[in-house]
């Protein structure tokens, strides 16, 4: 090994490159030979590099099958492609492009741009080249989709003129869209006016934990609401004869002496009357005695009256 391959200039521009777990092997090795580029390391080095940020599936993988082989880069790096690179499956492909649609916050030409990686990756140059589909065919397809992926406010308008090429209609789409900002302001739910739909599950999370702060907030003033209101009542019946009606006494019979009800309800007071009535009845109609409840004087009765409530001291 060179002295120059046991220095590594510019390590800093390690932490740019993300570590490989499996997914995306071509992203991976496309990134660290570009920035191989501007830190100027050598192929023994990125071997090195790549081993150090393997994880998971592929740290397994070359602990398994690659380590102790002291391979170069390029054998490698083709051991790893070849064992993570996904199986080209064009009904699936396919299906990923027919289903692209414009998202409500997505600009025309990122939609256009959307489009185009998708369709490169469904038909791309190398279908082309193989003479599976022709270019022509290709570029009518990718149109197709463009135009029936519009949202429906650019839609209408672009499908009147009808555009004969892909590039024709993605820039009448833009100036449709520029021409209805102008003419109605909308507010998007991103702060930025060219925002891409990688940010869109951010400024919901945000959302959501903006309202989940409120709900928290308004949950606590309404308990906050609810322990004074119980407070206010409690007072507002102490104050209204709450203490009075506790320290009552019981009311008590003037004729029988027992608790519970007033002379002219007593049970005991009805019944003598009307013993006491049957006895006299002759000389009660005639001197004018009350029957039904007798003459108190004559009869030896208290002073309390039936209709009066008994004053208790």
């Amino acid at each position: 090994m060179a002295d120059e391959d046991k220095i590594l200039r510019n390590p800093s521009l390690l932490s740019s490159i993300r570590s490989f777990n499996g997914e995306n092997a071509e992203e991976f090795f496309t990134v660290l030979e570009n920035t191989a580029l501007l830190g100027n390391w050598s192929e023994i080095q990125l071997a090195a590099i790549t081993t150090l940020k393997l994880e998971g599936r592929a740290r397994r993988f070359f602990e398994s099958s690659l380590k102790g082989k002291n391979l170069g880069y390029q054998p490698l790096k083709a051991r790893f492609i070849s064992q993570f690179s996904k199986p080209v499956n064009f009904a699936a492909d396919f299906s990923q492009f027919s289903t692209t649609v414009q998202l409500p916050s997505e600009r025309v030409r990122d939609f256009a741009s959307r489009l185009e990686e998708v369709a490169q990756k469904s038909f791309g140059k190398e279908s082309v080249d193989t003479g599976d589909i022709s270019q022509k065919f290709g570029a009518k397809m990718i149109l197709s989709q463009f135009l029936a992926g519009l949202q429906p406010r650019i839609k209408a308008q672009v499908v009147i003129i009808n555009p004969e090429t892909f590039e024709g209609a993605v820039e009448l789409g833009e100036r449709i869209e520029i021409a209805q900002e102008m003419l109605v302001p909308t507010v998007n739910v991103l702060e930025s006016g060219n925002s891409v739909p990688d940010k869109a599950p951010e400024a919901v999370q945000a959302n959501d934990e903006t309202l989940a702060k409120t709900l928290n907030l308004v949950n606590r003033q309404l308990e906050y609401l609810n322990s004074r209101m119980d407070k206010i009542e409690a007072e507002s019946k102490s104050r209204n004869g709450g203490n009075w009606q506790g320290n009552r006494q019981p009311v008590t019979c003037f004729h029988c002496n027992r608790p519970g009800h007033y002379m002219r309800d007593c049970y005991q007071r009805q019944a003598e009357n009307r013993g006491r009535g049957s006895n006299h009845r002759g000389r009660g109609r005639g001197n004018g005695y009350d029957t039904t409840y007798g003459n108190q004087r004559f009869f030896g009765g208290n002073d309390q009256s039936r209709e009066e409530t008994p004053k208790n001291t």
